[in-house]
């Protein structure tokens, strides 16, 4: 797989998971961040209405290939962070939702451990290639870094507006 088909995986797994969160609800996506052990209310809530739109930025970032290298960081640091998570809820005693992909989430496991290292060495290839070929980045002015999260905002509201 070269490198531009692996920021484009990425990419894509980031926003279809900050998608999913965003259209299983606020509420739904805050319960499972109490669950990993986030029990101040206000800290909860900010999780989960930041966190969605994050990975969606970081997604549009790798998909789009601005800035291919500072995303390709901020995916694996994202993805080890996951990681972390991860393994102490299920030291912790956790096995509830994972609420990586909203409603279609899984139990916690440590192959979904194993899954986000995985995935969060993928990054290293990307960061290291400068993102492979197919990048929009260069073709924009240094102020493409923000384009990514002008995206992540409409889409955070196209999905929200989505949801039954």
């Amino acid at each position: 797989m070269g490198v531009a088909a692996l920021r484009i995986f990425l990419g894509a797994i980031l926003i279809l998971a900050g998608a999913a969160k965003i259209a299983g609800g606020t509420q739904s996506f805050e319960r499972i961040v109490r669950a990993y052990g986030i029990r101040h209310p206000l800290v909860a809530r900010a999780v989960s209405l930041v966190l969605p739109p994050i990975e969606l930025a970081i997604g549009f970032g790798l998909l789009l290939g601005i800035a291919a290298q500072f995303f390709a960081v901020a995916a694996g640091a994202l993805l080890l962070a996951f990681s972390g998570a991860l393994a102490y809820a299920l030291h912790q005693g956790y096995r509830g939702s994972c609420g990586c992909l909203g409603r279609f989430s899984a139990p916690v496991s440590r192959f979904m451990v194993r899954r986000n290292l995985f995935l969060a060495a993928l990054t290293v290839p990307v960061y290291l290639a400068g993102g492979g070929a197919f990048l929009l980045g260069p073709v924009l002015p240094s102020i493409s870094l923000l384009f990514p999260f002008a995206l992540a905002i409409p889409a955070s509201a196209l999905v929200r507006r989505q949801r039954p």
